[in-house]
């Protein structure tokens, strides 16, 4: 008599060999169903509880202690609870300082609550859920990107399930088994600390973007397999690797990466309403004037415009967030009355501020440096 265990494992072993088709090579096969927490499972090998004795963990204690921030887990339509449990206590583990919450179900409206304060929606493994559902929820969070979140969806066999969301625009995506990645740009955060070339232990899902604005930083065959684009003051990023197992070592180093990036780029007033990307600042007082930033966000190189009412001692200067100079774009010194244009650095992507001072008036405004195309 079969029992239902032996049934269980075979179909398991039958979905495996549907995964990797012996006539075609696996990265161009049919989409799978194939899912290696499963796998694993029944392979022998236990994810471990937490992470405290994943070695990997030390190189990243500083980063994690300075990390903050409200990091939410859309788990509508996540494949299985494994996936976005074991994402969650990666994160967890890895960024202790940081707030987490779940969405699992509800209405567009309830998730659009539960965004506030939120400054990163991650969204593990989706690969299921009703297509209205999915656009529904996707609207929602165009709108938190725009205003400054991020938005990270991991790897999934099931393309279409992005698609729905309607925040990158892609043609199709593709599953792949110990395939060699390429870093197109190794330097990025991401990646950083990664070979130029490097192979993954377990399945990786590189897609077929038609986005224009996706920069692409890793690729599997000229696919893209990691990257971001950004939309209005917020990202839109994703990762098509598995990275759930202390034995997939870089692929983790990658995860926690990626999501150390975000939480060091998120836009404070990810809550607030958006700005247009052309922004007119007047105020009153002793002396009248304008103050124009574009664009904002900016790739490579941005404006400050200054246009004055009357005489006035200026002084205009970029720091980072926590303070420290960058550049003094201006010296203080007295100009007339007129229309000035100051060209903004290249600098390294990140959030900074402009430091303006006009008489005894000091304006600070919020500019946004992404990585360049």
């Amino acid at each position: 008599m079969i029992t239902r265990f032996t049934l269980l494992v075979f179909i398991l072993f039958c979905g495996n060999l549907a995964a990797h088709p012996t006539n075609t090579p696996p990265f161009f096969g049919k989409n799978s169903w194939y899912n290696t927490t499963v796998g694993k499972h029944f392979g022998g090998f236990e994810a471990p509880g937490d992470f405290d004795g994943d070695p990997e963990k030390k190189r990243f204690a500083a980063a994690k202690s300075v990390s903050r921030g409200r990091i939410l887990f859309l788990n509508y339509s996540a494949y299985d609870s494994a996936y976005a449990d074991k994402f969650q206590k990666l994160i967890a583990a890895y960024f202790p300082a940081c707030t987490l919450s779940t969405f699992s179900e509800g209405s567009a409206e309830d998730l659009s609550a539960q965004l506030e304060g939120v400054q990163i929606v991650a969204v593990p493994y989706p690969s299921s859920g009703r297509s209205e559902v999915l656009r529904a929820y996707g609207k929602v969070l165009q709108g938190f990107v725009q205003k400054g979140g991020h938005v990270l969806f991991t790897g999934t066999h099931d393309a279409g399930v992005i698609q729905d969301y309607g925040l990158l625009e892609l043609e199709k995506g593709y599953y792949c088994n110990d395939m060699q990645i390429q870093a197109i740009v190794p330097d990025h955060p991401m990646v950083s600390g990664m070979p130029t070339e490097f192979l993954v232990s377990d399945f990786a899902y590189p897609l077929d973007v038609s986005d224009t604005a996706f920069v692409s930083l890793a690729e599997i065959g000229g696919f893209p397999v990691l990257g971001y684009k950004q939309s209005g003051l917020g990202k839109v990023v994703y990762l098509g690797l598995e990275y759930y197992y202390a034995k997939q070592a870089t692929t983790m180093q990658i995860a926690i990466q990626t999501m150390g990036w975000l939480l060091s780029t998120c836009n404070p007033e990810s809550d607030r309403p958006v700005r247009r990307v052309e922004e007119v600042y007047r105020t009153g007082g002793s002396v009248r004037y304008d103050l124009k930033i574009y664009p904002n966000p900016y790739m490579t190189k941005a404006t400050l415009d200054l246009d004055l009412s009357q005489a006035a001692y200026v002084s205009v200067q970029m720091t980072e967030e926590t303070g420290r100079s960058v550049i003094n774009i201006t010296s203080p010194r007295q100009l007339q009355n007129g229309f000035y244009h100051f060209d903004l650095p290249n600098v390294a992507p990140g959030v900074y501020f402009l430091q303006i001072n006009i008489d005894d008036k000091k304006v600070v405004r919020k500019v946004v440096k992404s990585a360049a195309q």
